[in-house]
């Protein structure tokens, strides 16, 4: 397949996409790539003149398209979209002419690859395009890490086709290194850490901290908000205040059950808060903000975990995170380029991995970094585990820091079996989880929904004309 990836600048989630770019080339895929940066650099110098620039843009990269023959298109999140304008195409029938976007019209796929889920990427920005016929177009295909974001796109946000698959690394990137052991754990934090509340200093004092009691701190300062983010339901206050109360509830103990999953259940349980979760199910941006607010119940799990080991165990971190206001006793490298990260992880026999509060299932790219690179992984609980690495033998999970603490130190104590752990990690990633191997099944997917798109037909491209976005 002629597959051509529009590269956005930026640091690790660029490289990322390079590493996608690499892995499909290893499968026998001729690729070829196009820089975004000069197209972003024009808009921020002349945003008066972003509708011109864009249409500029959109009339080339349909000439590269069809002069070069690609087959396929891939850029990251929505990047494609927010760089191109729609076209106008003819809709037999009707007397309006349809938008659509040049990979519909000029019948191309176009995969977007969800690094972030959709609701919260680009600052929010994708969520004026819930429910638009665009999401839905026949040739833009969705790849997101877990099928419960899958169903919140495809169910209540109008997203089309949306394929569920782990993420995946570059072998060569991602490899044991031979350095001299310098910590216990190496963990790659990142932004968006909340500060520490009175109550999270004082358990982190504790030898063994009720880590619910954070929680449930949380949750408590979250629930005014919650209910705000209601306010526009028609229903009575009494049935909002009392499906928020229930929803806290179901985040505080099953919480590793999709938000999506949770909502329907509560509707089903008790018919008086059915008309609320209909309302939420209806309403994507409210969605959203209601059950992002929910996810943050666990917004402290990071940095707490990470200080709380911190003073028990050699541990070092990398990344944009800074740990300092936690108390956490550790190294912090502070930002790492993408291809020192597993020079970085072959400093400790074990990797930590902590999941971000924004996702409630799926397992991030950590994991597979991690043990691609060599180390035993240590990782939070997170629903879609199983699917990516196996517990016990490849991966090993904990609820509670105390259970992450445990952990540790008895893989410490036991190198062949930390070292197994780090073995079977490794060789599941390298079997199962290199661009190269994905790339034949998101190929195979991509070719069907391409096939079954012409044989029901597609707009005619000679008849488009660029439309600002």
């Amino acid at each position: 397949m002629n597959i051509l990836f529009l590269v956005q600048p930026g640091t690790n989630s660029r490289r990322i996409l390079l590493d996608m770019a690499r892995g499909f080339h290893r499968a026998g895929h001729r690729t070829t790539t196009i820089e975004l940066a000069p197209v972003w650099a024009a808009l921020s110098a002349q945003p008066q003149r972003a509708s011109e620039i864009k249409t500029q843009f959109t009339r080339e990269l349909s000439r590269a398209l069809l002069g070069h023959s690609i087959e396929l298109c891939v850029a990251m999140w929505a990047n494609a979209l927010f760089s191109l304008v729609n076209l106008r195409t003819p809709a037999e029938g009707q007397t309006q002419a349809r938008e659509n976007t040049i990979f519909e019209a000029l019948d191309i796929p176009h995969l977007l690859f969800w690094l972030d889920a959709p609701q919260w990427a680009h600052q929010d920005g994708v969520q004026p395009l819930f429910k638009k016929p665009i999401l839905a177009e026949r040739q833009l295909i969705h790849l997101i890490n877990n099928t419960a974001t899958a169903a919140e796109m495809t169910q209540l946000l109008g997203f089309g086709m949306t394929i569920a698959a782990p993420y995946a690394i570059d072998e060569e990137v991602f490899k044991p290194h031979d350095v001299p052991l310098q910590a216990d754990v190496v963990y790659a934090s990142g932004p968006g850490m909340p500060a520490p509340t009175d109550l999270a200093l004082k358990l982190l004092e504790s030898d063994e901290p009720d880590f619910g009691l954070l929680r449930a701190e949380a949750a408590a300062t979250l629930r005014p908000r919650l209910l705000e983010s209601l306010e526009h339901c028609s229903v009575e206050p009494p049935q909002r205040e009392a499906f928020t109360d229930r929803a806290i509830d179901s985040q505080l103990h099953n919480r590793h059950t999709p938000v999506l999953q949770r909502v329907r259940e509560i509707a089903c349980e008790d018919a008086s808060l059915a008309r609320v979760a209909q309302w939420l199910l209806e309403s994507p941006v409210a969605y959203t903000r209601f059950s992002m607010l929910l996810r943050q119940v666990e917004a402290s799990e990071r940095p707490f975990t990470a200080a709380f080991l911190s003073k028990r165990f050699n541990v070092e971190t990398f990344g944009g995170g800074d740990l300092s206001a936690w108390g956490f006793q550790g190294f912090q490298h502070g930002m790492v380029d993408h291809e020192r990260m597993a020079a970085i992880y072959s400093r400790a026999p074990i990797g930590l991995n902590l999941m971000r509060w924004q996702d409630d299932a799926g397992l991030n790219l950590k994991p597979i970094e991690i043990a691609a690179s060599g180390c035993a992984c240590v990782s939070v609980r997170r629903g879609g585990v199983e699917g990516v690495l196996t517990p016990t033998s490849e991966i090993e999970l904990f609820d509670t820091p105390m259970q992450a603490s445990r952990l540790i130190e008895a893989l410490l104590s036991d190198d062949a079996r930390r070292q197994s752990l780090a073995s079977q990690g490794r060789s599941r990633v390298l079997r199962e989880h290199t661009w190269a191997v994905r790339a034949q099944g998101l190929v195979e997917a991509v070719r069907a929904r391409s096939l079954s798109a012409r044989v029901s037909g597609t707009p005619e491209a000679m008849a488009s004309e660029p439309v600002p976005a």
